[in-house]
């Protein structure tokens, strides 16, 4: 039975006894809680392709470091500008980037002794970023060398995790996908986005509050296992819990589940099936999964809303700001607020003016519906800095009625009850 190892680290070798058994499971000398590892150890924070990061770098040396001796950090790959850094560290000391050589130089002012275990951190705010591509685990991208005053100098290639990085990521709703091909026929124009702004139907968009179907597409850099879990959270998203039965090029992903109370959906890697890095892929959830799109809209390619993430064995994913995803219209539009007079501190008549979106009834096929808003909803204008002495306002116009203000205990808004709207 192995019951000790000898291992390399900066200026000698050692002999260690293993503190487990490696028949079973033994971390050592790769896990980071592991007190006696000898290799450097590399992490980032946030460990996003592609976004500035913090450097955290663990150390420990066999010899003692003194004031002038050196510690570079190759970060092959990355970004960011030539120029002094910032340090966070128990220890003293000074040190630049350099951005042509992807090169951190760190001086030691102060010394440390032999067997020693120090960790010194480049804080997010010196602006060095994450390379937009995958960082194998314990890359050789990465190296660090500590050169002693007389130039000596030892070399390891430092401990760090996977970063997975995915390109192209986007996705696309098709609120009709329930519809048969003869009910496609039958629409003016492209079902995946329609919605009805009069009764001509002469404008088509995605409609709010729509059970859609859901087709996310990318390209990955890296390879997939079984195990690996894709999640995306759809902010303002709605629906009841589900499991359903996504499909996928390939047929890698073999389930999928929505969860209501955080609005994600989470995509299993088929058992079996491995999909290797560098291809294109596109799964959709599909609607009977019954996920609705918001009521609030969506607007085109936010990343601030839609995010990924991925659980991966080859590289943990982060989301990024690049995505693709097309606009969902608001119940609401479009709208103006007009002021008569237009004058400071003068009370005014206030006229609303806004273009409500219907929401497409299950297999709905054409565009028939009386109202736009159902009776009992309420329309709230919200003006911040205004002063609203009355509760109950005086609304004219049609399909319009006075009703007290259920937002009273914010002076600074009004609002309208609806009767009905209707699409013409």
């Amino acid at each position: 039975q192995v019951t000790s190892i000898q291992h390399v680290g900066f200026f000698g070798e050692a002999e260690r006894e293993l503190p487990c058994d490696p028949e079973i499971r033994c971390p050592f000398p790769f896990s980071p809680r592991t007190s006696d590892v000898l290799r450097p150890i590399i992490s980032f924070n946030p460990p996003k392709a592609g976004d500035v990061t913090a450097v955290s770098l663990e150390v420990r040396s066999y010899v003692d470091l003194e004031p002038g001796d050196r510690i570079l950090v190759v970060l092959g790959g990355f970004g960011g500008v030539t120029g002094p850094l910032t340090f966070v560290s128990a220890l003293n000391v000074s040190g630049s980037y350099v951005s042509t050589t992807w090169t951190v130089e760190m001086i030691l002012l102060s010394n440390i002794s032999a067997n020693s275990h120090f960790s010194i951190e480049i804080p997010q705010s010196n602006g060095i970023s994450l390379p937009r591509s995958v960082l194998e685990i314990n890359s050789n991208s990465l190296l660090v060398t500590i050169i002693k005053s007389d130039n000596t100098a030892s070399s390891l290639v430092p401990i760090s995790a996977a970063i997975g990085y995915l390109n192209n990521f986007a996705v696309s709703f098709d609120t009709c996908a329930d519809l048969s091909a003869a009910q496609k026929q039958n629409l003016e124009a492209s079902c995946t986005f329609l919605c009805i702004l009069n009764s001509a139907c002469s404008q088509y968009c995605l409609s709010p509050f729509s059970v859609t179907s859901i087709t996310i597409s990318f390209s990955n850099s890296m390879a997939f296992v079984n195990g690996d879990v894709l999640t995306v959270t759809f902010p303002g998203f709605d629906g009841d819990d589900a499991e359903f039965f996504p499909t996928s090029s390939g047929n890698f992903i073999s389930r999928g589940t929505w969860t209501s109370a955080d609005q994600t959906v989470r995509l299993y890697v088929n058992k079996g099936v491995a999909i290797a890095g560098g291809g294109g892929n596109s799964i959709t959830v599909p609607i009977t999964a019954g996920i609705r799109l918001p009521r609030s809209g969506l607007l085109a390619n936010d990343a601030s809303g839609i995010s990924y993430s991925m659980t991966a064995r080859n590289g943990i994913i982060l989301s990024t700001n690049h995505l693709s995803s097309p606009t969902v219209e608001s119940i609401i539009s479009k709208s103006e607020i007009h002021f008569n007079p237009p004058l400071p501190g003068t009370a005014t008549e206030i006229v609303v003016q806004f273009n409500p979106v219907s929401i497409r009834k299950s297999s709905q096929t054409d565009c028939s519906q009386d109202n736009a808003l159902d009776a009992q909803s309420w329309v709230a204008v919200y003006l911040p800095n205004f002063r609203i002495e009355y509760e109950n306002l005086i609304a004219t116009g049609q399909t319009l009625v006075q009703r007290t203000n259920p937002f009273s205990n914010n002076n600074e808004s009004l609002s309208i009850k609806v009767e009905s709207i209707p699409i013409s």
